[in-house]
């Protein structure tokens, strides 16, 4: 639809929807005398009287700004930007009022309005300096929309094309290792855990795009952290030989969360396991409720993490201990950890290894 401006605007097409004339003469001074304070050489106004004007002047133009009166002949108060949103135009919406109401102003925002102004307090710094505003928010808008597309894209792609050659990849290597004998048996037991592998870090990308593409609120609910931690000590000792999971958990602790704290723990448990040296490692889960929140402890005694990685440990493409990972897992754990409304650190284990400390809400 209509109204996608240019990322530097040399002149602002602004469209004034009011049906008293000695309004839009001060809207029209205002933008004039506030030229001086714009971000643009130039602001170009037309000017509808009814809302249907302005649809169909919409409907055939397009707009870097909207300055919608909530009084017009064919449309009063919240209704009149309910209608123009369902019309689609992609242009942010200034709503001009004669009535200072706060909860007129949040229900107008809630409807898809940008900002709000009264007409009596305008000033052409504030009603120029407002516009800006609503044109960057909406170009924001407009770039997070662009990524989540891009992102559910690459979902799909990951969740049939990839994971299903992954899948005939698994069948037929496991076939291969089954029947041969000797190296080239050796060679087929390699291309399948690799493929598993793969399959894995996919299972975790989808995860997180999963997370970045969703639009409405987490399934927040209680979690009992140590039905979680009782489930994975086995996945933990069974990734190599000589690991021990020793757990400190009361079973009546419950977190914040959603299903996905299953897979922020794994992660923990996998960095801390595969990517210590090859001796015998010893892990610790303990959880512990301190006030309004509870405490999540990973503690390993392997090579531990340099102070100054620290800080970067979760970043996109940083890896853990001793690691020559992807980095994926630790970012995952910051995303969603920050999704549940709680923190996440990494510091010194006594007297060696790393403690990973996860703050979550107690439920």
């Amino acid at each position: 639809m209509s109204g996608s401006p240019s990322h530097n605007l040399s002149v602002a097409d602004v469209l004034l929807v009011e049906d008293n004339d000695d309004d839009a003469l001060f809207v029209r001074r205002d933008l004039e005398q506030g030229v001086e304070y714009a971000f643009v050489d130039e602001i170009e106004l037309t000017r509808a009287n009814s809302l249907a004007e302005a649809i169909d002047i919409c409907s055939g133009s397009n707009f870097d700004a909207v300055f919608l009166d909530l009084g017009l002949p064919d449309s009063n108060g919240t209704e009149t930007v309910d209608r123009f949103a369902e019309e689609g135009f992609d242009v942010p919406v200034i709503i001009l009022t004669g009535l200072q109401d706060n909860e007129v102003a949040l229900e107008a925002i809630q409807s898809g309005a940008q900002d709000y102004l009264v007409k009596s307090d305008t000033t052409p710094k504030t009603i120029v300096r407002t516009m800006r505003h609503a044109i960057e928010r909406k170009r924001n808008e407009r770039q997070v929309r662009r990524q989540r597309d891009q992102m559910e894209f690459f979902n799909n792609i990951l969740r049939h094309d990839l994971l299903n050659g992954m899948e005939v990849i698994q069948v037929h290597s496991r076939m291969l290792a089954d029947d041969l004998e000797g190296e080239h048996g050796e060679n087929a037991e390699t291309v399948l855990n690799w493929s598993e592998n793969i399959v894995d870090l996919t299972q975790k990308v989808r995860n997180v795009l999963d997370t970045l593409t969703e639009e409405e609120t987490p399934d927040i609910h209680k979690v009992v952290v140590a039905d979680i931690v009782t489930e994975l000590v086995d996945e933990a000792e069974a990734m190599r030989n000589g690991v021990s999971v020793s757990i400190d958990c009361a079973s009546d602790i419950q977190v914040l969360a959603d299903d996905l704290l299953l897979d922020v723990l794994r992660n923990l448990l996998v960095n801390a396991v595969e990517h210590t040296k090859p001796d015998p490692v010893s892990v610790e889960i303990a959880a512990e409720r301190q006030g309004d929140t509870v405490e999540i402890v990973v503690a390993d005694d392997g090579p531990g993490i340099p102070k100054e990685r620290k800080e970067a440990i979760f970043n996109r493409g940083e890896s853990g201990e001793s690691s020559s990972g992807t980095g994926f897992g630790l970012f995952f754990v910051d995303l969603m950890v920050d999704t549940y409304g709680g923190a996440v650190h990494v510091e010194d284990n006594d007297p060696e290894g790393a403690r990973f400390v996860l703050e979550l809400d107690a439920a």
